[in-house]
């Protein structure tokens, strides 16, 4: 085997063809041809890997279904060759198996917030926030998909629980502002954007939004 060793990922790649059925060697394999494609700088040939790691880790998966780590392996694979409807798959199906696994859960929001099904979106993220209550981008991407599905009274609540954690963050009373605006409530919006002002004096892109309400 001395011609074969290569390195790590070449005496894998022969190895496989002898013990094709052994769950522990697709997946290694999967994994090694994952890690070492951040490696490649052509993005061609970076995909090819990851794909060719995907093969691999789906027949270990077919080997041993229902294990978290293939499924979670082939989220993060497909998340990393851009095709989010099927790393989509994978990582509902991880999240399944283990519930209180977080980073799953990130990656279905933020799946699904890209591909701007934020009703979908919402449930995680009010689920990850009870979990990290003192993750501030949370709030933002909660209260970011309640102001695409036009609820704005749910997107101006989630603002006010960020500022009670986060007193001086200034994007969520912009925020707040822009809901009132946009049910056309100036003068609650005036009441937020000096609020606002107070955090960031003479800001530029509030006094210009309280310009055009006047």
């Amino acid at each position: 085997r001395n011609m074969d060793w290569h390195d790590d990922l070449t005496l894998m790649k022969h190895d496989i063809n002898v013990v094709p059925q052994s769950i522990q060697a697709q997946n290694l394999l999967g994994i090694h041809l994952l890690t070492n494609s951040f490696a490649i700088s052509d993005a061609g040939q970076q995909n090819t890997m990851r794909l060719e790691a995907v093969e691999h880790i789906k027949k270990a998966n077919t080997l041993n279904p229902g294990f978290f780590n293939y499924n979670y392996d082939l989220g993060r694979a497909y998340t990393l060759l851009n095709m989010p409807d099927s790393a989509l798959i994978y990582f509902k199906v991880a999240g399944e198996i283990d519930t209180n696994y977080r980073d799953v859960s990130i990656n279905i929001a933020n799946i699904l917030l890209n591909k701007r099904n934020y009703t979908d979106a919402i449930p995680y993220f009010i689920k990850l926030i009870q979990k990290d209550p003192n993750n501030y981008q949370l709030y933002a991407q909660l209260s970011f998909a309640y102001f695409n599905v036009k609820q704005f009274g749910l997107s101006i609540q989630t603002n006010e629980l960020a500022i009670k954690r986060f007193p001086n963050q200034l994007q969520p009373y912009v925020n707040i502002a822009t809901c009132y605006t946009m049910t056309n409530s100036n003068d609650s919006a005036r009441v937020w954007l000096n609020k606002a002002l107070i955090l960031s004096p003479g800001n530029p892109d509030i006094l210009n939004h309280l310009k055009n309400m006047k």
